[in-house]
């Protein structure tokens, strides 16, 4: 990428920096929105000279856990596994820029398979400090069925809470 924020994971943008990938999922309250993307055709895997076949996917390893990540500003974020089902995110006063500091967790629990029926819970308790405030408390059970539709599930857990 040209510009931007530097991504860890799998570069999912061309080397030019014509298609940059930003997750939705990632927190990033220092970008600033900007124009639409504008419409255009999405090029077949033939047209992108970078691109990996899909059977490469197959080729990749299962991270050794848990791993640790040291913040460019201070702290650091554990990804671990809990159970056979549950993996964890542990923020201990992580901060990217080390003037906004996060606390806390984010838990997912789902089945081995994605693709049979089942339930999927999402937890996070999380409090940030420092120059932005704020914090995320969040329990979403999602279940799949049969034919893969999900919806939220709208039971009680053990607490009597939603």
């Amino acid at each position: 990428m040209k510009e931007g924020r530097s991504y860890e994971g799998v570069n999912l943008s061309d080397p030019d920096g014509k298609w940059v990938y930003y997750s939705p999922m990632s927190w990033h309250p220092d970008i600033a929105p900007s124009a639409p993307v504008p419409v255009c055709r999405t090029p077949d895997k033939e047209e992108i000279p970078y691109a990996l076949p899909v059977s490469y996917a197959k080729r990749q390893e299962t991270p050794k856990l848990p791993v640790k990540i040291k913040g460019a500003g201070g702290g650091v974020v554990t990804n671990s596994c809990m159970a056979a089902d549950t993996y964890e995110t542990l923020y201990e006063h992580y901060s990217e820029d080390g003037r906004t500091f996060y606390d806390g967790w984010i838990r997912v629990k789902a089945p081995a398979n994605m693709f049979l029926p089942g339930e999927t819970t999402i937890q996070s308790d999380i409090h940030v400090t420092g120059e932005h405030k704020g914090g995320m408390k969040l329990r979403i059970v999602l279940q799949s069925d049969e034919r893969m539709q999900v919806y939220p599930d709208r039971s009680q857990d053990e607490d009597g809470e939603p």
